[in-house]
């Protein structure tokens, strides 16, 4: 069960790295899509509070004894 959560952090953790360059990169353009924005910012808030809970899910797994 640990590795399966293990790699999903992961995979949380690239997911919040590709959603950050995208925003930054949208916050860059000329004209600005604030739609886009927005969106990605709602992902990157959602993608964070999954990331935030799988770490604390898998701290309690390993603080408790077998």
């Amino acid at each position: 069960m640990l590795s399966h959560d293990w790699q999903q952090l992961e995979v949380l953790k690239n997911r919040s790295r590709t959603l950050r360059t995208r925003f930054h990169a949208a916050s860059r353009e000329q004209t600005r899509n604030f739609a886009l924005l927005d969106r990605l910012r709602a992902e990157l808030a959602e993608t964070q509070a999954e990331h935030d809970e799988l770490l604390e899910r898998i701290s309690r797994e390993l603080a408790t004894p077998a």
